[in-house]
């Protein structure tokens, strides 16, 4: 039967699209929502007079409605109460009071579980975006790692890998060599014992406006001497660098400019981020 043959239809439709069409964005043109609506308003009513055939009919109403994507919880209230309102005036005469409530449930249903249905897929999507992002961002700090770890193993500078308060934690050979004059173990030690008394004061107010995040690097000239009276100068140029260590560090390169025993130092340090 045609639109001009079931007048009542076609006006309940343009209603029940009114009230839908503002609730959520909906990439189609109003005639179309107004044919979808009536595709399945004409399934809803052909099979009430089976309520499995007439549930499944409102189940799939509720599914699609999800599917282009009418997802606010208005447009589902209001289709209820259209529906609720109106299914019994549309086929009074045949339809069982009991089923209309049977649609009501299905619709909804329906809607519900593809609307979870829908938002688990787009979980999954961020989490296979989280884990890709991860992943590259650990196979990033690997390659950073291992570069620095060959540097560090073979380079004729002298570098060690300093914590933010200070504690001297690894050192290469080349920098054993440097400080040699000033102390024969530097692992464990503070770089801030190990300064001169006039330029400690400098040194822990870059290194904590670093550790803070106030600056990303710094430059200073520090003077460091030994018990025979030797010498090291060291000038710092420190930016953030990344590291799996499990806390701040900084990394630092030394080379002797001077075989006399004075010494001249360029350095790099960073603090890495949080690790897992």
């Amino acid at each position: 039967m045609t639109d001009g043959e079931r007048p009542e239809r076609a006006d309940f439709v343009r209603r029940w699209t009114r009230e839908i069409i503002r609730t959520s964005y909906v990439p189609m043109a109003r005639a179309d929502i107004e044919s979808f609506l009536r595709g399945h308003l004409d399934a809803i009513l052909d099979a009430l007079d089976d309520v499995d055939r007439a549930a499944d009919a409102a189940a799939e109403l509720g599914e699609r409605l999800v599917r282009i994507h009418f997802t606010s919880p208005a447009a589902l209230d209001r289709t209820l109460w259209m529906l609720g309102a109106e299914l019994p005036k549309l086929r009074a005469a045949e339809t069982d009071p009991a089923t209309s409530v049977v649609v009501l449930g299905s619709v909804a249903a329906g809607y519900a579980g593809q609307l979870r249905e829908q938002t688990l897929d787009e979980q999954e999507v961020i989490k296979r975006a989280v884990l890709q992002a991860r992943d590259a961002a650990e196979e990033a700090l690997r390659a950073s790692e291992a570069s620095f770890r060959a540097v560090f193993t073979s380079s004729a500078l002298g570098i060690a890998i300093v914590t933010l308060d200070g504690t001297i934690e690894e050192v290469n050979a080349p920098m054993e060599g440097i400080f040699e004059p000033v102390c024969q173990d530097l692992v464990g030690r503070s770089v801030f014992d190990l300064a001169d008394a006039d330029w400690v004061d400098d040194l822990v107010e870059h290194v904590e406006a670093l550790s803070v995040g106030e600056v990303d690097r710094f430059q200073s000239e520090t003077r460091l001497s030994g018990e025979d009276g030797a010498h090291i100068w060291t000038q710092s140029r420190r930016p953030w660098c990344a590291t799996r260590r499990s806390g701040p560090t900084t990394r630092c390169c030394s080379t002797r400019t001077s075989p006399t025993g004075t010494c001249s130092r360029s350095s790099s340090a960073g603090r890495p981020p949080t690790t897992r």
